[in-house]
């Protein structure tokens, strides 16, 4: 059963059966037009200021992006998450 609206980037793994996969590309594409963009983080520790961003979450109501960041390089979402 497919999560709507959800969406996993990281490396591929059994999982993605059962939800949606998708690259970092396809995120930027959807999110580079958006006007507000909802973002999230989970670090590897509970000290947010020092630890190690390990899961980034960005979406807005219909569609979001969980990215494993150990495995996945955002760079090309720079320029979204730079804009004003």
């Amino acid at each position: 059963m497919l999560v709507n609206g959800i969406n996993f980037i990281g490396p591929l793994s059994p999982f993605c059966n059962d939800i949606n996969c998708c690259s970092i590309e396809e995120a930027v594409e959807y999110l580079e037009d958006k006007y507000l963009i909802a973002i999230d983080t989970e670090t590897e520790g509970v000290d947010w200021n020092k630890n190690k961003v390990i899961m980034l979450q960005l979406g807005d109501n219909d569609k979001q992006f969980v990215i494993d960041t150990r495995s996945i390089d955002i760079t090309p979402l720079k320029h979204i998450l730079e804009d004003s």
